[in-house]
């Protein structure tokens, strides 16, 4: 039950409520349950690579999980120092993420196929966008120790 006290004209206004329905009641659990089977999986960890903005490739894992509606990634890079978060939804088709490295803002749209991730992101102040191209690493594959990051430590 969610309840809110406002006050109007010298007297407190409370209201409450509450709704048991669908997280949007115009899409019936059947419908959007059609929706989901049509979507691959995301949850999982993935072998990415790209090239920064100074034109150093790089080589990460990504590691997606799903909190409810949200997501949260972790890229981790080699020697287990240079890691970044974020904090995403999935939207018509993709998934739209958040991030901070260094104290930079930074922002990764990925576009989902069965077992790949493909990502164009950006960080506050840069110019252009960079692409990273993901691979879902099966369960029970070696462990894929990625490349040397770049001395700028931006990125994914």
């Amino acid at each position: 039950m969610r309840s809110f006290t406002k006050m109007l004209l010298g007297t407190a206004l409370a209201l409450s409520w509450s709704y048991t329905g669908p997280l949007n009641p115009w899409v019936t659990t059947a419908a959007a349950a059609r929706v989901d089977a049509d979507r691959p999986e995301l949850a999982g960890s993935y072998a990415c690579e790209g090239i920064n903005p100074d034109g150093d490739p790089y080589r990460t894992i990504l590691e997606v999980a799903e909190t409810g509606r949200t997501w949260h990634l972790r890229w981790s890079f080699p020697g287990g120092d240079a890691v970044i978060l974020g904090v995403g939804l999935r939207q018509n088709g993709h998934l739209v993420v958040a991030t901070t490295a260094d104290g930079s803002l930074g922002v990764v749209a990925y576009t989902a196929t069965e077992g790949k991730l493909e990502g164009q992101w950006t960080l506050a102040g840069l110019p252009e966008v960079y692409a990273e191209h993901c691979v879902k690493i099966e369960a029970g594959a070696p462990n894929h120790e990625p490349g040397r990051p770049t001395s700028q430590g931006l990125r994914p």
